[in-house]
């Protein structure tokens, strides 16, 4: 299975990045989060566009530096991920920073 990803085929690729895109608790309870902070400020739904286009633009990252520098995106895409996982941690930090800022930019404001 190691390397499989790699190598896989579009259709499998789709597949796959449908699943994890649809199906992802993480990303559920974003989107129910986000959905809630709307509704409970009585926002109109067209409020979420740039939440969606946010987390579009971040899904499309790979596909896009595939496309903008081709050949030279299959060594690295492989050294990005292999810094995403030895950093995650730092990645994780900033995520929480930011839901940090946003609870106290609730509370005060």
């Amino acid at each position: 299975m190691d390397g499989e990803l790699e190598t896989a085929t579009p259709t499998f690729s789709f597949q796959l990045g449908f699943l994890l895109m649809g199906f992802f608790p993480t990303d559920i309870l974003t989107s129910i989060t986000v959905g809630t902070y709307l509704a409970s400020h009585g926002d109109p739904l067209w409020y979420a566009t740039g939440f969606v286009l946010l987390t579009l633009l971040f899904l499309a990252v790979p596909s896009l530096s595939l496309v903008m520098i081709g050949d030279r995106a299959e060594t690295l895409l492989p050294t990005v991920r292999t810094w995403m996982n030895t950093h995650s941690w730092i990645v994780s930090e900033i995520v929480i920073l930011i839901f940090v800022v946003i609870t106290i930019n609730n509370i005060v404001g």
